[in-house]
């Protein structure tokens, strides 16, 4: 979403602006403080992406700045987040998005279980399929409310998050964006790995349907072979459709609480 200025030349006017930014909202010009040699830009995300399939294939790249001593530091932003350190010696934050990894781990292995159950069942022949078509669709409707279940569990840890970021308190420019940064990382990465998940696991469902419900041309009456296999893929294609959309407007109102989130600290750390 971001990209990344490598010379120094860039990073100067990035940081110009930003202190003109600053001074413009505080309604002072020329009346604002910058203390330790150097001032971090605000690393504000652009508008939300109402595409979440791109999100989970973008992630943001913090800026580098130079402190008193010229030493080059970096947003955590840009280290995975389990390589990250929220803030050094809190476990409160750590144990939130520690929580939020072990949840997401926890619903992908639901959907596994289950699938792996059902499609047990079916096996590869065309009675297989047929003997078990409802069971088929009760899976589907299992893996839709665990994924929604999921995602409110997210919304709620991460709005619990951004709430003890702040309560630790907004002093520490470079404290604080860097946790929310920490955030950001953890409940984007935990949203990929479960559309992942979901997704895998009914294309390769379908794929096992279509075999067996096809073999069935070999001794069932094409009419009938026709029909079960149309009936299969509408299912099928009902079933990603609503976990996509699940996906989709849950990932957007993610970046939404992480945006607005954002820039309600820094307008309150700078006035």
């Amino acid at each position: 979403m971001f990209g990344k200025d490598d010379s120094k030349k860039a990073v100067a006017t990035r940081l110009a602006f930003a202190v003109v930014f600053a001074l413009a909202l505080l309604g002072c010009a020329g009346c604002a403080q910058v203390t330790g040699g150097a001032y971090d830009s605000p690393s504000t995300p652009e508008s939300a992406q109402t595409d979440a399939q791109k999100s989970t294939e973008s992630a943001q790249d913090a800026e580098s700045v130079s402190d008193d001593e010229g030493e080059e530091k970096s947003s955590a932003a840009e280290l995975p987040a389990e390589e990250v350190e929220v803030i050094a010696g809190d476990n409160e934050l750590d144990a939130k998005l520690s929580a939020i990894k072990s949840e997401t781990e926890a619903a992908s292995s639901d959907l596994e279980s289950r699938f792996s159950e059902i499609n047990t069942a079916v096996g590869d022949t065309y009675q297989g399929y047929a003997d078990n078509s409802s069971q088929v669709q009760d899976a589907y409707d299992f893996a839709l409310q665990r994924s929604e279940a999921l995602y409110e569990s997210i919304l709620a840890g991460m709005t619990d998050y951004y709430a003890l970021v702040r309560e630790k308190g907004l002093d520490d420019y470079k404290t604080w964006s860097r946790a929310m940064e920490d955030g950001y990382g953890v409940w984007d990465d935990a949203m990929k790995d479960y559309y992942e998940a979901w997704d895998r696991l009914l294309k390769d469902s379908y794929e096992q349907y279509d075999g067996a419900i096809n073999s069935g041309y070999e001794t069932e009456e094409y009419k009938v072979v026709s029909d079960t296999w149309t009936d299969m893929y509408r299912a099928y294609d009902d079933s990603w459709t609503d976990q996509y959309r699940a996906y989709d407007d849950n990932w957007s109102k993610l970046y939404r609480l992480y945006d607005d989130s954002w820039s309600e600290m820094y307008r309150d750390s700078v006035g």
